[in-house]
């Protein structure tokens, strides 16, 4: 949806990258940290995402590039 790269998810989350790229590796839910997993939430949801509660995204994004 927001076609973003670790890098700019990182730049807008705070969250280290290689914590990000190990998230994006794991086959289902991913061994980050409650917190971490807070900052990629609220950078996503500045971006204009929605979330339902256990239904997942719900939309919508603005269209943002890096």
């Amino acid at each position: 949806m927001l076609k973003w790269d670790v890098a700019t998810l990182h730049k807008r989350s705070s969250v280290d990258e290689g914590v990000i790229r190990r998230a994006e590796n794991v086959d289902g839910t991913p061994s980050i940290m409650l917190f971490q997993a807070g900052l990629i939430q609220q950078a996503f949801e500045r971006a204009g995402l929605r979330f339902g509660r256990g239904s997942g995204v719900l939309g919508p994004a603005r269209d943002e590039e890096a």
